[in-house]
């Protein structure tokens, strides 16, 4: 069960706010051609491929909600922008990410629930994928629930021409 929970909603919300920002996927494309891909170490050396994952696990909503939404921690926190995690405020600013926990109590999946993502953002750059249906109530924290998201996502795909 390691790394299933957290990408449950974390690729959904991922997916929504890189296809309804085409300024996120041109530039998430735009890595990996300056940087060619190969292993998944190379790809978790590509510091905004790495951003838009923080920036998704942060929005993915758990105990740590409060926290991930601190306005001094995280100007516009329900905004989704991968730069808040780049440069040296970026990184700086990890020091806050508790998305897994942090000491003796952090999440085992972390490793696992990265690589997945990271995998997943890199093949699905490689598609042009279309919101179909879709909007920001698909992915937003349900105040009502005990911690979750809708997290549904409807899309059209077709192989890149790009």
């Amino acid at each position: 069960m390691a790394g299933t929970q957290s990408l449950a909603t974390s690729l959904p919300i991922a997916h929504y706010y890189i296809l309804a920002n085409p300024s996120i996927m041109t530039r998430l494309r735009k890595e990996p051609e300056e940087n060619p891909l190969g292993t998944l170490e190379e790809l978790d050396r590509l510091p905004y491929l790495d951003a838009v994952q923080m920036e998704a696990f942060r929005l993915d909503f758990g105990l740590t909600l409060i926290q991930q939404t601190d306005e001094d921690i995280f100007p516009d926190p329900w905004t989704f922008r991968p730069e808040r995690w780049l440069g040296e405020v970026g990184s700086a600013r990890r020091k806050y990410f508790l998305s897994f926990n942090k000491s003796l109590r952090r999440c085992l999946d972390i490793n696992l629930a990265k690589a997945e993502l990271c995998m997943d953002l890199a093949v699905a750059a490689l598609w042009d994928i279309y919101l179909y249906k879709t909007d920001d109530s698909d992915v937003t924290f349900l105040y009502d629930y005990f911690v979750d998201t809708q997290a549904r996502l409807k899309c059209h795909q077709s192989q890149s021409s790009w």
